[in-house]
């Protein structure tokens, strides 16, 4: 899947593929209560599992995943979620 800069920009939002550098925060966003209580497993993902999956996610051809910001303040920049296409819908 393409992994270019940017996917969308406008005046509110944009959307970018993720990095290495983001490898905490979603590991934080998976393991919030809420998500956790709506995911498959119902349960937290534990560091040593997350790490190789999203280093293997970011190298796969299969996985796309995108960083969404606000960008509705001209000064910040804020990640408020993540957005992930699975092409086989294994990973």
């Amino acid at each position: 899947m393409k992994k270019g800069p940017n996917f969308l920009n406008t005046n509110l939002v944009n959307l970018r593929p993720a990095n290495i550098g983001d490898i905490r925060k979603i590991y934080e966003w998976r393991n919030n209560e809420v998500i956790v209580e709506l995911s498959l497993s119902g349960s937290p993902i534990v560091w040593d599992d997350h790490k190789p999956w999203f280093e293997g996610a970011l190298l796969s051809e299969d996985v796309l995943i995108l960083i969404i910001e606000n960008v509705a303040e001209q000064s910040k920049r804020t990640e408020v979620g993540e957005l992930r296409f699975d092409r086989n819908g294994i990973l």
